[in-house]
């Protein structure tokens, strides 16, 4: 049986998915997920604040220095997190694996972005 976990407002949740390689670095959800979180109570954590009190999305996406540096600060950020929101996609981005990991790691909670669908 997997662990159970209880998630309730006033956690610090750090939001992770994939940024290079979607439109505007995918700042579209990130905010809108980050703001949602917020108004059910969480202390949601965009990486993208953090990204962008390093460099523009631009310079640390032509950088793999910068993009290990801009990772570093997000994993840091993410270590004093009480529970991590995985966005759609997450998949395919090598650092929000990279996240998930240290999340499990840290063993706090995970959610997830779904979508659900009614049958008609």
């Amino acid at each position: 049986m997997k662990n159970a976990y209880v998630v309730s407002p006033g956690m610090k949740v750090y939001v992770s998915g994939k940024m290079r390689g979607v439109h505007n670095y995918n700042r579209g959800q990130f905010d809108r997920w980050t703001r949602q979180l917020k108004e059910l109570g969480f202390d949601a954590v965009n990486p993208m604040e953090i990204g962008d009190s390093i460099a523009t999305p631009e310079e640390i996406d032509a950088s793999p220095e910068l993009v290990e540096k801009v990772l570093e600060a997000d994993i840091a950020a993410l270590r004093k997190c009480d529970a991590i929101f995985m966005l759609r996609g997450w998949e395919t981005s090598e650092g929000a694996r990279r996240e998930l990991k240290v999340a499990l790691e840290m063993n706090i909670p995970i959610m997830q972005e779904v979508t659900c669908e009614t049958g008609g």
